[in-house]
C-alpha cells in the first residue's frame, strides 16, 4: 500500500481547485503536476514545497506532461471544446532536465510477466 506524501489541496484553502491530473519528475526530484482548474503547471519540491506555477493561459485544462530533455510536453484538453477545439499540445521551455526513461520497461514487463486474466 502506498502512502500519501504531498496533497495540493491541504496546503491552504485556496488551492483546493487545483486537481491534479498528471504528472513528470525532474533529475532533480522536482514534481510537475498539471492541475486542472489554474490552467498550468504547479511545480513542487521533493519535499512537498511549492515552487513555482507554470501559467498556459485562461483556456487551458493541462490533463498531462512529460520531459523530452529540458521541455515539458503538456496535453491540454482546452476550454475550446465549446467552439470545436478538443485538444492542444504546448512545448514548454523550462530550467529542469527529465529524469532518463528506462528502455525497454514496457517490453520487459510484455516478455517476463504472464498474461493477466480476462475477467468477465
Amino acid at each position: 500500500m502506498g502512502e500519501v506524501i504531498f496533497n495540493l489541496a491541504h496546503r491552504s484553502s485556496s488551492l483546493m481547485y487545483l486537481q491534479r491530473v498528471g504528472l513528470d519528475v525532474a533529475q532533480d526530484g522536482r514534481l510537475f503536476i498539471t492541475t486542472v482548474a489554474s490552467h498550468g503547471i504547479t511545480v513542487v519540491s521533493p519535499e512537498g514545497a511549492i515552487l513555482d506555477f507554470m501559467y498556459l493561459d485562461d483556456d487551458a485544462l493541462p490533463t498531462n506532461c512529460c520531459f523530452d530533455g529540458k521541455v515539458l510536453w503538456v496535453t491540454d484538453f482546452s476550454l475550446g471544446w465549446q467552439e470545436g477545439v478538443t485538444g492542444r499540445l504546448w512545448r514548454v521551455e523550462t530550467d529542469a532536465e527529465g529524469k532518463p526513461q528506462t528502455p525497454g520497461a514496457l517490453k520487459l514487463l510484455r516478455s517476463n510477466q504472464p498474461k493477466p486474466e480476462v475477467r468477465r
